[in-house]
């Protein structure tokens, strides 16, 4: 996310996006140090003996780094293997998929483990296994067309509070985007809620924020 900041405000210079806008999108990035920082804080509380993370490991940290890039970790390898189910599945139906609420099908599971929770753990996979590879070329075009309105009611909202709204959306929002490589969430329903009503707000028409 700090390089995708980076990438938009080299892109409102090239724009020549007013000062105040680059401003204010440069001191929202600024958070996205103090997220950083606070791991130095966060790390000694939840490593510690009351919280049983760590388990006596003053390693804990550098375990949990290391298991991201190790294929052969449990959590790793299951989903490596559900995404690559879900690649067979695409391609044995590319255009429909097997329907909206079936993935179980995708890993040869009973339907009813839907309620359980069962997905690809990749919204993109998801989307593509279930509906077909069109769908999910609509729901990339959409989340863009999502970006480049935040993107332009951010420029063009001249009330303090809402642009600083829209450009903490043009940094959270595609921090969620990456998020969902590795998971559905965004389908539970507060989260699906959450999401919906922050949509709506920018749907709203720029003379509105103004």
């Amino acid at each position: 996310m700090i390089f995708w900041a980076i990438l938009i405000l080299i892109y409102m210079r090239h724009t020549r996006t007013s000062r105040e806008q680059i401003n204010t999108f440069k001191y929202l990035s600024y958070y996205l140090i103090i997220f950083f920082l606070l791991f130095a804080v966060a790390y000694p509380i939840f490593s510690s003996p009351q919280f049983l993370v760590s388990k006596g490991n003053a390693f804990l940290l550098q375990q949990r780094f290391k298991s991201i890039f190790d294929f052969g970790e449990t959590s790793n390898s299951q989903r490596i293997e559900i995404w690559k189910k879900s690649l067979v599945s695409i391609g044995r139906n590319p255009i429909t998929g097997v329907g909206i609420g079936n993935f179980p099908v995708v890993l040869d599971q009973n339907i009813k483990l839907t309620k359980a929770g069962s997905s690809a753990h990749n919204i993109y996979l998801q989307v593509a296994s279930e509906m077909g590879i069109p769908a999910a070329l609509v729901f990339l075009w959409f989340l863009w067309l999502v970006l480049k309105q935040i993107y332009k009611r951010f420029v063009e909202s001249t009330e303090p509070t809402y642009r600083a709204y829209f450009g903490g959306l043009l940094i959270t929002l595609p921090w969620i985007l990456v998020y969902l490589m590795t998971d559905v969430a965004i389908f539970d329903e507060r989260a699906l809620l959450l999401c919906v009503s922050t949509l709506a707000i920018v749907a709203i028409p720029s003379r509105a924020h103004a």
